[in-house]
């Protein structure tokens, strides 16, 4: 067996002793008796600086935060010139979570030293903790133009470049750190999750073999193998990836989340929940996991602990109430909108109250019946804050006292207001369970002059349906959710004494103008103009037959019958799992589900069976 090494305790001679043996000690693994010895010291020359630092130093190595930090501070208040001892200081509030003084403490690092390429590094890292992505961004681009030998730094940019679905700049910056190290696992897999981002999948699994070629085993490696396989559609090889990455690295961050994203797709909820807690166990802080189990937990109707988590998407959460607000839609790009204080729940007792959309058209037509419930919480006054396009529609629903566009926001407009709450926060506050949610239908109508204006176009006989086959191209599940054309659809034309209305507004919409031949359409979308328009459209029809869109929730919200076609990956939370009703919608709202194997054709047969017996039924 060997010996322990031993290392003398007595005080040193003179004070650079105590400093030169001190570091020796610490770089030996010996912090214990490096900070002794310079403790000891410290007692002959409280103000000695680089005793101070040495001390922050190994007293931050050995866990001891409050000694460490209060070395710091006397050292800076010595000398607050050392942009070192700043950027030391910075790393440790950052480890404790103390955010707002860490990045003061780097920007002033940064400001005594403007080429200080590792404080600009460190200040990007917490920002990428924070999920402040753009911020992130641009200090990790100065820490590399500072830094260009560092490939931590090119590395790192990339990261957080592909957060930003930057991809093609991330591959640029990938490439820059391999070229310094060509063994940077990160950067291995960062190049290769971004070529898989940009669908350059055979550039990804080039990659991927050079890499393993070199004889390179890595926690990072294996799990960009398992995103590559995973965004091919190799489910099996993608769970083996992933759990290959946890074997060589048990906490790699996000390994346990997306391994958790896989066993979702493959069906396997009790499985997917365990690993994306397994995520939220190795840091709390891990948004990705959150996010997911939220979205797991409401999409099985688990509304109380699902709403809590989906709280995720606001930013920053302490202690139960929100420490940072991060608005999806900023006034201007560089500030947040400024707003009164947050609601979080308690008696609103005669305040008033603005209620702020957020997410896209569909998320503000579903989550506004909520409004109304504020008043009922004992607000004096509610104001209903959207986009423009949704303003006609919300005021002719008269659900709260005042409706504007939140565009029309201005800043000084804060202090009318009591508190405020966002859109998909007001279940969570309002304490909404799946046996209380408010599903009074309907809950929006069609202004009537609109109702009138439409009433020429779809006048005459016949069972009038109107179609959406695409969503938002920009939604991350819009390739499987979205049908490819319209032909797809050309089975419903089967059935007699129907009329179809194209209300398709932006892609697909000049598949509209030019039917496949044989598929008579109106096609309305160029003349629609708002959702009011949509609306008044709706209120002629007899059915809506739609994929996930806005117009499947305006539709239900009007009473509507809606037939909505779900794909089977990437299945939105909100239309739970294996049902084909929703009580969102109740009565109006019929669900038909595409089995993971049986792609769209089989969903299309059933919508042409189910509208035979629909005119079955009205013609017996």
């Amino acid at each position: 067996m060997g010996t322990t090494p031993q290392f003398p305790a007595a005080p040193m001679a003179s004070i650079d002793e105590a400093l030169t043996h001190g570091r020796a000690l610490h770089s030996a693994g010996a912090s214990t008796e490096a900070l002794d010895i310079t403790c000891q010291a410290l007692k002959h020359d409280p103000d000695h600086v680089g005793l101070l630092i040495n001390q922050g130093i190994f007293a931050a190595a050995l866990g001891d935060r409050a000694t460490a930090e209060a070395a710091y501070r006397r050292a800076l208040a010595l000398r607050p010139d050392l942009a070192e001892a700043w950027n030391n200081l910075g790393n440790l509030l950052s480890g404790s979570h103390g955010f707002t003084d860490a990045e003061a403490a780097y920007r002033r690092a940064i400001e005594i030293r403007p080429a200080y390429g590792r404080a600009y590094l460190n200040l990007g890292l917490l920002f990428m903790d924070l999920g402040r992505h753009e911020n992130a961004a641009n200090a990790f681009q100065s820490a590399s133009d500072l830094m260009p030998d560092s490939p931590d730094a090119h590395g790192n940019l990339a990261a957080v470049l592909i957060k930003l679905r930057r991809c093609a700049d991330a591959v640029s910056a990938c490439r820059k750190a391999l070229a310094i190290d060509p063994g940077h696992a990160p950067a291995i897999s960062n190049l290769c999750l971004a070529l898989v981002e940009l669908d350059r999948l055979e550039d990804a699994e080039s990659s991927y073999a050079l890499a393993r070629s070199s004889g390179i085993e890595s926690a990072p490696l294996e799990f960009g193998l398992g995103n590559l396989y995973w965004r091919r559609g190799n489910l099996p090889e993608a769970e083996a990836r992933f759990r290959a990455a946890l074997r060589i690295d048990p906490a790699y961050p996000l390994a346990w989340n997306n391994l958790g994203g896989v066993l979702l797709e493959a069906r396997r909820p009790i499985e997917a929940e365990a690993a994306f807690r397994r995520e939220l166990d190795r840091d709390r802080g891990t948004p990705e996991a959150r996010w997911n189990l939220s979205l797991l937990l409401l999409g099985q109707g688990r509304y109380e602990e699902g709403w809590r988590e989906y709280e995720v998407r606001l930013g920053a959460v302490a202690d139960g109430r929100q420490a940072e607000v991060k608005l999806l839609e900023p006034a201007r790009p560089d500030s947040p909108y400024r707003l009164p204080r947050l609601w979080l729940g308690e008696p609103l007792d005669r305040k008033k109250i603005v209620a702020w959309s957020e997410g896209g058209f569909g998320d503000e037509i579903q989550f506004a019946r909520f409004i109304p419930m504020l008043r009922q919480r004992g607000a004096r006054h509610v104001t209903l804050a959207c986009r423009r396009e949704l303003k006609p529609l919300f005021e002719a629903g008269q659900l709260a006292d005042q409706v504007i566009s939140k565009d029309a926001w201005q800043d000084t407009m804060a202090d009318e207001y009591d508190v405020w709450c966002p859109f998909l926060s007001l279940p969570h506050r309002l304490a909404i369970t799946l046996e209380t949610l408010p599903a009074r239908i309907p809950y929006l109508s069609a202004v009537p002059d609109r109702i009138e204006k439409w009433r020429p176009r779809l006048a005459g006989e016949g069972l009038r349906i109107g179609l959406v086959w695409r969503g938002n191209p920009n939604h991350d599940f819009d390739g499987s959710r979205s049908l490819r054309s319209l032909s797809m659809l050309a089975p419903l034309w089967s059935v007699p004494g129907l009329r179809f209305f194209s209300l398709q507004k932006g892609l697909g919409e000049d598949e509209a103008a030019s039917p496949p031949p044989g598929l008579t359409l109106t096609n309305l979308g160029p003349e629609i103009r708002d959702f009011a328009d949509t609306a008044a459209i709706i209120s002629h029809l007899d059915l809506v037959i739609t994929v996930d869109t806005a117009v499947a929730h305006l539709a239900a919200a009007m009473g509507k019958p809606v037939w909505i076609l779900l794909a089977a990956k990437g299945t939105d939370w909100r239309w739970l799992t294996d049902r084909d009703d929703s009580p969102w919608y109740p009565g109006v709202v019929r669900l038909f589900r595409q089995d993971r194997t049986d792609g769209w054709n089989n969903v299309v047969t059933r919508v042409v069976t189910a509208l035979r017996q629909r005119m079955d039924s009205l013609s017996g």
